[in-house]
């Protein structure tokens, strides 16, 4: 479960509002997706490596 701070929270109303003049249907679209997309984050917490580094090396050719 996640718990949304208030700030969170007001720009997710902030977004569904400006969307909301334009077209309602694509504001409740897009707040379900929100919604939806950060109900998952804890799922995808774990894919890939936190610790994964990658390093270069520069050579100078001259």
């Amino acid at each position: 479960m996640i718990l949304w701070e208030e700030e969170s929270l007001n720009d997710r109303g902030k977004i569904c509002e400006f969307l909301y003049d334009f077209n309602p249907d694509t504001a409740e679209k897009t707040d379900n997706l929100i919604e939806a997309k950060v109900e998952n984050l804890p799922r995808s917490a774990t894919y890939g490596s936190a610790t994964r580094r990658h390093s270069w090396t520069i050579t100078n050719n001259s």
